[in-house]
């Protein structure tokens, strides 16, 4: 069975690893506020509501993360390998995230 645009996929893992660093940030720069912004409109139950509560705020928190996942080394563990210790650091990086979104959110009166 063949895989749908093969050739695609052989070009990516031939990138350099910063190419491939370079595409995990970037797609995680356009989810990550994606993320951050659905569940402010989930938490609130209302589009409009959450485009009232500071959506640059919103965004800049979301965007926080990707600095904190790549202090973690994230980015370049799991370029190279991935492993439980990855996994465990990761995992702290996130909470990490999560800590400090809360903070600052609850320091902008998100509530």
């Amino acid at each position: 069975m063949t895989v749908p645009n093969q050739n695609y996929l052989q070009r990516m893992v031939a990138w350099p690893l910063w190419a491939k660093a370079f595409a995990l940030m970037a797609s995680d720069a356009i989810c990550l506020p994606l993320c951050m912004f659905t569940s402010v409109v989930l938490r609130l139950g209302s589009f409009e509501d959450a485009l009232k509560t500071a959506l640059p705020a919103q965004i800049v928190l979301a965007l926080l993360a990707i600095p904190v996942l790549g202090a973690a080394g994230l980015y370049r563990s799991v370029l190279r390998f991935m492993d439980l210790r990855v996994l465990g650091s990761s995992s702290a990086a996130l909470a990490v995230v999560v800590l400090l979104v809360y903070g600052l959110s609850r320091s902008f009166n998100f509530d």
